[in-house]
């Protein structure tokens, strides 16, 4: 018998339309209600979100920005990133101890952080140059995994390879940042230009996959020569520069010019044997100075170098002895102005370029204090610190600097220099012409055209016979101090003012053969026997006597018009020739 057939039982197929595919759409819609959204594109490479790694290039571009140093396109690579004792010994190499103004100094809980960078300029507002390297403080930030942004660790300008500056576009530039970053702190990002559209984020914590992708790992042998000195240079506060070793330090600023300076101190002596010293300079003032019972005399005796000085305002580069900052190491203070004796003549003042200068620096200090540093700051400010202690030593293996030949011999007569020059002056009896244009006005000297000449000279013994005994005796001065008597011809063609040039002992310029300023004492026209210079005015000429004191130790003397601080005559030296 038929089973009869339920009409409400009916097929579930579809022509065209299988139970997979039904399924599928089912699965679908069911996914789409429960999540609610479509799921968000990832953050593009180098956000906040999604920092860049190693070997990754992302593009900066600033053209819209605001500031006008921002705008321009660049590609940026970070190379390598390293930490601790291995970014150190790259910040040693590199030349980042070597005269900046404070030392490294990390507590327990920091550590020195090198990231090198690699920055393609592709296009520049304007087509100007752009000089990275005079805002990399603000133009790379460290941002702390939790978000806080690193106090600015300041950049050595000086160290070799590590700024991008001078780039042109078109150039590509590979530089090495440093920072300073909490151990604890495992992956900090680091930010390029934090201000342009939210900056272009790097990040610092590295796999050992990424690790494996750096090309050209960063190392402290990248800053070494090829005979591999120990990567310790003297100079800072944690190695400062001990007594015979010569310090650098190149200055350029644009508002005083650019010069280089090689210091030494070649001795420091204290206590009894100070005052001994102090009582043989024969110095007004010094008796009255009172010592508690807990202080003592220091003396520092210096030698300065100037390889080379290109200043705005002077000719020549001068030196106070209250830019030598001594520091307390009792107290780490310095000590005040009033600590400073005042040496006059035994002082280091003006230095010509090229040329070169002994003198001493006193100072009053505490006897408890042992082992004191001093430091001398360049006009851009950055600093070379040196020890004061007879025991220091310099660290094992540590690299000294070697000063400029040219100070070990006397570079007078230099004829390779322009006739006239301090290193190849006139001779006593030449007629020199003069075109005197003081650089700074202080009333005292005028500009002028004409011409001087040394027609003889004499010291010591030969040049008392020029003296009134009755109004000055020689062995009234100190014993190291002797007579200079000079017989001079002036004449003056043209004058810019009303009132003539002066010509007596105070308005002329000496230095030694090696051109450090002499420390003159000029005596007053009274005391002569003979007939001083008179005023001249133009299309006349006159002849007379001045006369001054110098150290005896100083062999040759070369003079010209002017002061050395306010102005003179570059192209007028004379070699002084003395008669007996």
């Amino acid at each position: 018998m038929e089973t009869a057939k339920r009409p409400w039982k009916r097929s579930w197929k579809h022509p065209g339309i299988s139970a997979g595919i039904l399924m599928s759409l089912f699965m679908s819609v069911m996914s789409l209600c429960a999540c609610g959204a479509v799921k968000p594109k990832p953050a593009p490479l180098a956000a906040r979100e999604n920092p860049a790694g190693v070997g990754q290039t992302v593009c900066y571009d600033g053209m819209k920005d605001i500031k006008g140093n921002n705008r321009f396109k660049a590609e940026i690579t970070l190379e390598d990133v390293v930490r601790g004792t291995e970014a150190e010994d790259i910040f040693a190499a590199a030349g980042g101890y070597g005269g900046y103004q404070k030392a490294l100094e990390l507590s327990e809980s920091e550590e020195l952080m090198a990231a090198r960078f690699t920055l393609a300029l592709t296009d520049v507002d304007g087509g100007r140059s752009v000089d990275i390297g005079d805002r990399d403080v603000s133009l790379f930030t460290l941002v702390s995994e939790s978000g806080r942004a690193y106090d600015k660790f300041p950049q050595r300008r000086y160290i070799d390879k590590h700024l991008f500056e001078n780039a042109q576009k078109g150039s590509a530039q590979t530089g090495c940042m440093f920072f300073v970053v909490d151990k604890a702190d495992e992956s900090p990002d680091i930010v390029f230009m934090s201000g342009v559209s939210d900056g272009l984020w790097f990040k610092t914590s590295l796999s050992e996959e990424e690790k494996a992708l750096v090309k050209k790992p960063l190392l402290a042998a990248d800053w070494l020569d090829m005979e591999g000195n120990n990567p310790v240079s003297m100079g800072t506060l944690s190695t400062p520069l001990p007594i015979g070793e010569f310090g650098y330090l190149s200055c350029d600023t644009s508002y005083f010019g650019s010069y280089e300076i090689e210091i030494k101190a070649n001795e420091v002596i204290r206590g009894s044997e100070a005052e001994e010293l102090l009582n043989s300079f024969d110095l007004y003032g010094i008796e009255d100075e009172t010592l508690l019972e807990n202080q003592e005399y220091m003396l520092i005796n210096l030698t300065v170098n100037v390889p080379s000085a290109d200043l705005l305002e002077h000719e020549a580069l001068s030196l106070f002895p209250e830019e030598f900052k001594v520091i307390n190491s009792k107290t780490q203070k310095e000590y005040g102005f009033a600590a400073y004796l005042s040496l006059g003549v035994y002082e280091l003042s003006t230095i010509m370029p090229g040329g070169t200068a002994t003198g001493w620096i006193g100072l009053i200090v505490d006897r408890s204090d042992l082992t004191p540093t001093m430091y001398y700051q360049s006009l851009n400010r950055t600093l070379l610190y040196f020890s004061l202690a007879g025991t220091y030593k310099a660290p094992a293996g540590s690299v000294s600097y070697t000063p400029n030949p040219i100070f070990s011999e006397n570079p007078i007569r230099d004829t390779a220099m322009r006739k006239g020059s301090w290193s190849n002056p006139y001779g006593t009896g030449e007629k020199v012409r003069i075109n005197y244009s003081p650089a700074v006005d202080t009333g005292l000297w005028f500009p002028f055209t004409g011409s001087l000449c040394v027609l003889e000279a004499y010291r010591g013994e030969a040049a008392m016979k020029f003296i009134d005994t009755m109004y000055y005796r020689g062995d009234n001065d100190a014993e190291n101090q002797e007579l200079i008597v000079l017989k001079v011809r002036v004449a003056v063609d043209t004058m810019e003012s009303g009132r003539p040039p002066r010509f007596e002992a105070s308005d002329f310029a000496v230095i030694t053969g090696q051109g450090g300023e002499v420390w003159t004492s000029s005596l007053i026209p009274g005391i002569l026997n003979r007939d001083k210079l008179k005023e001249v005015y133009p299309g006349s000429a006159t002849e007379g006597y001045v006369a001054f004191t110098v150290d005896k130790e100083i062999e040759t003397l070369v003079l010209t018009y002017g002061s050395l601080f306010y102005g003179f005559d570059p192209n007028g030296w004379i070699a002084l020739e003395f008669s007996e």
